[in-house]
């Protein structure tokens, strides 16, 4: 996909999402800057839930 940010490719045994405790999809893990992570969510977000997720992982705070 030529994504411009750092993105993890799962397997069809699903280790990936399996080792982030995927549970549905979408599912958003939030990390900080030393990879850390702060916050997880699944299912439909809203652009206010998608930009707390985004200041979440510039700030390491969890949104909630």
């Amino acid at each position: 996909e030529k994504w411009s940010v750092p993105t993890i490719v799962d397997d069809k045994q699903n280790q990936a999402g399996n080792a982030f405790g995927v549970s549905g999809f979408p599912y958003f893990v939030v990390t900080d800057a030393q990879g850390k992570i702060v916050y997880r969510t699944s299912g439909e977000i809203t652009e206010d839930q998608w930009n707390a997720l985004l200041e979440a992982a510039r700030t390491g705070k969890s949104p909630v």
